[in-house]
């Protein structure tokens, strides 16, 4: 049951109407049977799962509420990252693994008996790192262990966020989920836009992009050099359209019940460097890792070059091996490290210099924007090189396809006169991407009249009757 399937809007539909008659008090025991259900559609065996994630890490975190000596809630939280985390490696690494135990004797090379079969549960590398962090926050006192087990399961499980994020901290969502309100219209019209909005773009656009794009990926001999950095920044666009898309139905499908999920992505492509477009991308985990295991590294954080320098390569790895057991991932986020170091070191270096010189005013501000365009383009492309190691089966078909590139072919009549109609694409895409930074679309959309906004959702809904995809695809991210 997926976001963008007609089941999902049923079951939403069901879980509003019965919603509506349950008692305040038992409303987050109700979203909690509503989400083991939405859960346990998928596959009802990694339900136990997410239940044994649960109660670990309630358990221990209200451990270490309890037990003052240090050493005793160190040797807690050792037992939720190293239970949480061999829980997340037992199904990312399996074959790894597996492989590692031939080697060492255990099992005959390359037999896996099987074990590559097993499906990764959805959502567990989402939900492992907000229990994780709970925990971590109990241990640094920051927050107090939550005594209710439904609030703090609901917390681990609320489904609009289940799957794929965004992830939660317990101080935003916990207090939210103890303080549960009727269903209002003003939640109802904002969620319902979210929504609308982001089916909008899975289904209209994104979920017709993923193929062609693929085919092209996997075959890059047959193709010039400008059809495969146009087939690179599609990708690109694709990934963004997909995920983006699934968060806004998280955030639309939370706010309905009155709940606010945090911002995962803050228009990413109107970033004029690649340190403030990892800011803006999938910003719920880089700020995860930035708070759990940056500053613990750098005993609170980096000062000086160098010292940046290691904290993005350990950051990015990081993010890499989350992503899974593939060397195109690892070497992916260690090149997005590395690039984001280079646009640190610059931008610093041009501050001081501007600085020194004086150069300020009107004259100053006006080249600012075209440099500003100049930023967004180049780190877009920049952008599109790197996300070509999250689609690659391995870092040897990512490197074959970047190869064939650098041969510099050049471009076919019918790339030049795909050029012709997608550029005006991209470029339409890119303002309406940008809208909200310009203007404050909640607030556009409050001044319009009831005819403008009955006109726009009625064209949305036609859109998606007649522009859809007949069959629609899973998310990326719920590979990882």
């Amino acid at each position: 049951m997926l976001f963008a399937d007609l089941e999902y809007w049923i079951f939403l539909g069901v879980c509003l109407s019965l919603y509506l008659f349950v008692p305040a008090r038992g409303r987050a025991g109700f979203l909690l049977l509503a989400s083991y259900f939405f859960y346990l559609q998928r596959n009802a065996e990694h339900g136990l799962l997410l239940a044994i994630s649960t109660v670990l890490d309630y358990s221990l975190a209200l451990g270490m509420g309890r037990v003052k000596d240090q050493g005793r809630r160190k040797l807690l939280l050792l037992g939720s990252i190293f239970g949480n985390l061999g829980l997340l490696a037992a199904f990312k690494y399996r074959v790894v693994f597996s492989t590692l135990a031939g080697w060492l004797g255990f099992a005959p090379v390359g037999e896996v008996t099987g074990i590559e079969s097993v499906i990764l549960p959805l959502g567990i590398s989402f939900y492992t790192f907000q229990t994780l962090g709970y925990s971590i926050d109990v241990f640094r006192k920051r927050i107090a262990p939550c005594r209710n087990f439904i609030d703090y399961a609901l917390y681990v499980s609320f489904f609009p966020q289940l799957i794929a994020g965004p992830i939660e901290r317990a101080n935003h969502l916990i207090p939210q989920l103890q303080s549960l309100g009727g269903l209002t219209k003003e939640n109802a019209s904002a969620g319902g836009r979210l929504c609308l909005w982001g089916l909008l773009k899975k289904l209209v656009i994104a979920d017709h992009m993923r193929e062609p794009l693929m085919q092209s990926f996997r075959d890059p001999a047959a193709q010039d050099s400008l059809y495969l950095v146009m087939t690179a920044v599609g990708l690109a666009v694709y990934l963004y359209l997909d995920f983006s898309a699934y968060t806004d139905m998280a955030r639309g499908t939370a706010r309905i019940f009155g709940v606010t999920l945090v911002l995962n992505f803050n228009r990413p492509f109107t970033a004029t460097g690649i340190g403030e477009f990892t800011r803006r991308w999938h910003m719920s985990l880089v700020s995860w890792i930035r708070d759990y295991v940056h500053w613990p590294l750098t005993r609170g954080g980096a000062t000086g070059h160098v010292a940046l320098w290691k904290a993005n390569i350990v950051i990015l790895t990081v993010f890499g091996v989350w992503h899974g057991a593939k060397w195109n991932y690892v070497v992916w986020c260690v090149a997005w490290g590395i690039m984001i170091s280079i646009d640190g070191s610059l931008r610093l270096r041009a501050l001081h210099k501007r600085r020194e010189r004086g150069e300020l005013g009107r004259r100053f501000r006006r080249r600012s924007r075209v440099r500003a365009v100049a930023g967004c383009l180049l780190t877009g492309i920049l952008w599109s090189f790197l996300v070509l190691g999250l689609f690659a089966g391995s870092l040897t078909e990512a490197l074959a396809f970047l190869s064939q590139i650098a041969e510099l072919r050049p471009p076919s009549r019918e790339t030049l006169q795909m050029l012709a109609w997608t550029l005006p694409v991209l470029v339409g895409l890119w303002l309406a991407h940008a809208a909200g930074s310009v203007f404050d679309l909640d607030r556009v959309w409050i001044r319009l009249n009831t005819l403008s906004r009955a006109t726009f959702v009625l064209g949305s809904l036609v859109a998606l009757a007649f522009l859809r995809v007949k069959e629609p695809l899973d998310f990326v991210y719920f590979r990882f």
